[in-house]
């Protein structure tokens, strides 16, 4: 691709960026917007932070790096640093992934911390 043609489309691609940056897009003539990016709740929210260090922790005790654990999952890093922050859910097929990488359970990435129990006094 010369020049003037890699140089346009990279501005239309730019100018299609910017017009998605305010985080809505036109669903149909004649209706109301709709967010492109659908609001999380808050226990989503705490599964995707649970996950993300749970995957830390797991990479920690098998004296992985996180580039060896996206390798060995084969998932981009980039990918894989988003799930770790809670900025991407997890599918259920790249927990199995992770998971296999991890040489755990997959219900290890998942599960909740145990209440402690309480005793009689």
């Amino acid at each position: 691709m010369t020049g003037s043609l890699a140089s346009a489309k990279h501005d239309r691609m730019w100018h299609c960026i910017q017009e998605q940056s305010a985080w809505y897009a036109e669903t149909a003539p004649g209706r109301v917007y709709a967010p492109l990016v659908p609001e999380v709740s808050p226990e989503e929210e705490e599964l995707r932070a649970r996950i993300g260090e749970r995957i830390r922790e797991a990479a920690a005790k098998k004296g992985l790096s996180l580039r060896e654990v996206a390798q060995r999952a084969e998932v981009s890093r980039g990918h894989l640093w988003n799930v770790l922050g809670g900025k991407a859910a997890a599918s259920t097929d790249l927990l199995a992934r992770l998971a296999k990488a991890l040489d755990v359970d997959p219900e290890v990435l998942v599960k909740r911390p145990r209440k402690p129990r309480k005793t009689g006094d």
